[in-house]
């Protein structure tokens, strides 16, 4: 996979000192960068800086999932990358019948080191990217070292199993905290007969490592 900033507020910066490169957003030799950044009100051939607050002065980068209870220009209405575990859906994954959907719930476990996190699916990535993408905070919780959107990882992060709850966002809208986002993919987890259940019904023998529990790794770093 490939590390995701977007939607956290300090993603893309006008002099690219962001957390991620400006050319991942497409900005400015794309024609398809209003899609990674919301677009200035008041001259839509140009990104809208935010004016105000901690993170003044960086572009506001969007999700697919929102709480629309904010503005579009307003940060706090997309999912922080930096802060909340989700992952981006390919293009033509998304498209498949069955597979789930913005807004539905999962887990990822690290079938290397044991360690897992709940997750939300926020968006929808290239088609170029054909196993998807993770946010920062995903990474970092997988066991991921000096996570970075513009290097990745420091070292590789080892196998992952993603396990996808089609229909619980309609269950579980949008948005929840992080906690929140923990407790309601173990209880899917526990209903649908735990990892074990999972991994086999795809074929995978789960390691030693994931005997032990499920759990986020504490000891990744983002940015």
């Amino acid at each position: 996979m490939t590390i995701d900033a977007d939607g956290a507020p300090e993603a893309y910066h006008p002099k690219n000192t962001g957390l991620d490169d400006l050319s991942n957003a497409g900005y400015p030799r794309t024609s398809w960068w209003d899609t990674v950044l919301v677009p200035d009100p008041a001259d839509n051939s140009r990104p809208y800086i935010l004016k105000s607050g901690p993170h003044a002065g960086y572009y506001v980068s969007m999700t697919a999932l929102k709480d629309l209870r904010w503005a579009d220009t307003d940060s706090r209405r997309y999912v922080d990358a930096s802060r909340v575990p989700y992952i981006v859906f390919p293009e033509t994954f998304a498209a498949l019948e069955g597979v789930g959907q913005i807004g539905d719930y999962g887990v990822a476990v690290n079938l290397a080191s044991g360690c897992s996190s709940g997750f939300v699916v926020a968006d929808i990535g290239p088609r170029r990217h054909p196993l998807g993408e993770i946010s920062i905070a995903l990474a970092c919780r997988l066991g991921g070292k000096d996570v970075s959107a513009r290097t990745g990882p420091s070292r590789p992060m080892g196998r992952i199993l993603y396990i996808v709850f089609p229909g619980s966002a309609g269950r579980y809208p949008w948005p929840r905290e992080v906690h929140s986002i923990e407790a309601i993919t173990r209880k899917m987890l526990d209903e649908a007969g735990g990892v074990a259940a999972a991994a086999a019904a795809v074929g995978c023998v789960l390691p030693e490592a994931v005997a032990g529990g499920l759990g986020p790794c504490r000891s990744g770093t983002g940015h």
